[in-house]
């Protein structure tokens, strides 16, 4: 009797140990465990962009605060020089004078509704009855008048003050100042202020000239001080 024969199989019902070799995972495994690792690959991502989007965020949140901060120091240091629209003049009280000293302190008041600043030395000039009296005048000097100028920051209403002094007259008093006209500093209109004769030490006196070797009495020269926040006596 013949032996029977047994029929073919489709490949794909084979064992798989037929098709496998010794040692190797078999595909579904390898397709499966690359899919884990995909996974985690894109876990792992996540993660990063996370962090790196949190670190991004930060730097760009302390990067505008940085920017906002520099623009308020900006702001806050773009003050102005004072107009003289934005101030008014007047006097201060009386000096306390060193021997031989005839001096003035005048107020520079801030008016306007901003801030602005003075910085360095007023002109200064004294008329009689519109009549210019010719001093001499310098900025520094003598009677507390040399100090460094430095940048006076005035709010609305605020004020800085500086002085004018001279020496007396030991000859002679031609005319005594009635009105003292005022260029603050970096500015080129003219403040008026109307003085009053018969002020003691507070006249500033024009005087007459010495007959001799030396005309010039040192009662003609003016001594200026810069524009101060300091509280004169």
């Amino acid at each position: 009797m013949a032996p029977r024969s047994v029929p073919a199989q489709p490949a794909a019902l084979l064992p798989r140990g037929r098709w496998r070799r010794a040692g190797k995972r078999p595909r579904t495994d390898r397709y499966q465990a690359k899919g884990e690792r995909d996974v985690r690959t894109r876990e792992a991502l996540t993660i990063r962009d996370v962090a790196w989007l949190r670190r991004t965020r930060t730097c760009i949140v302390g990067a505008a605060l940085c920017v906002l901060a520099l623009q308020g120091g900006a702001a806050a240091s773009t003050v102005s020089p004072c107009a003289t629209g934005d101030l008014a003049l007047s006097a201060g009280a009386p000096i306390s004078p060193a021997t031989g000293e005839h001096g003035l302190i005048l107020r520079l008041t801030n008016h306007a509704k901003r801030s602005c600043t003075l910085f360095g030395y007023p002109g200064v000039s004294f008329y009689w009855r519109h009549r210019l009296l010719p001093f001499r005048s310098v900025w520094g000097g003598r009677y507390g008048t040399n100090g460094k100028p430095r940048t006076v920051r005035l709010h609305p209403s605020e004020r800085a003050s500086f002085i004018v002094a001279k020496s007396r007259c030991d000859v002679g008093v031609v005319r005594t100042a009635t009105q003292v006209r005022v260029y603050a500093p970096n500015t080129t209109k003219q403040l008026r202020l109307r003085l009053h004769a018969g002020q003691g030490v507070s006249d500033i006196s024009y005087c007459r000239a010495f007959h001799g070797p030396n005309p010039a009495d040192p009662g003609n020269t003016l001594s200026v001080s810069p524009v101060s926040r300091a509280s004169y006596p």
